[in-house]
């Protein structure tokens, strides 16, 4: 091969690197901005009665508090909205996320899941999450709780009164003031501290 032909090839190599380069950091600079500033808080009203929670979401933090009202607020973005139904006796929060799939690479997710509840006992809590953290107030009662998180805390200070299965890979789970009959505790990476608690089987 030509010397010329090597230097040309060399050069667009280069122009190609730079261009690419200049063109994702512009990329993420621009979607960075716009998803700080497409959050929004949408608030559902609960007027229906459950007795079990199913959450399914990718990235938002999960409070369940106890209150005087029924409500569930969610600070979302404009693109990743989250839907909440009651169905079947089951109060159901599941992730909509109609980003585009460039969208998904950048950017930072802040997404809250806020549930206030004025109804103490409950039959069955289940969360389903990818990056989130999940805190349960230590006024609720359930029979049954299984959490499954890959990335992030969880603190459950409720009682349960059967059968709880945490699995965590990546995070710490603190637990408080628990009762029942079975338990199952993972975490791959993270801290477990438990208090207060009593099972017939571990």
């Amino acid at each position: 091969m030509k010397r010329r032909t090597i230097i040309s090839l060399f050069i667009a190599i280069i122009l190609i690197v730079t261009g690419g380069s200049i063109f994702t950091l512009t990329l993420a600079k621009e979607n960075w901005g716009n998803d700080m500033k497409n959050y929004l808080t949408n608030t559902h009203e609960l007027k229906e009665d459950f007795n079990k929670i199913y959450v399914d979401v990718d990235s938002a933090d999960i409070n369940l508090i106890y209150s005087t009202e029924n409500k569930v607020e969610c600070y979302e973005k404009e693109k990743v909205t989250h839907s909440v139904e009651i169905i079947d006796n089951t109060l159901n929060i599941k992730v909509n996320d109609t980003r585009k799939p460039y969208e998904k690479l950048f950017g930072y997710s802040v997404e809250k899941i806020t549930i206030y509840l004025s109804k103490q006992n409950l039959e069955n809590l289940q969360i389903d999450a990818t990056s989130s953290d999940v805190l349960v107030a230590k006024e609720f009662k359930f029979t049954n709780v299984d959490i499954d998180v890959t990335t992030g805390d969880v603190e459950l200070y409720g009682n349960v009164t059967n059968t709880l299965n945490i699995n965590v890979t990546t995070g710490d789970i603190d637990i408080d003031s628990i009762n029942g009959n079975k338990v199952n505790i993972k975490t791959t990476t993270g801290d477990v501290e438990i208090k207060n608690c009593i099972y017939d089987r571990c």
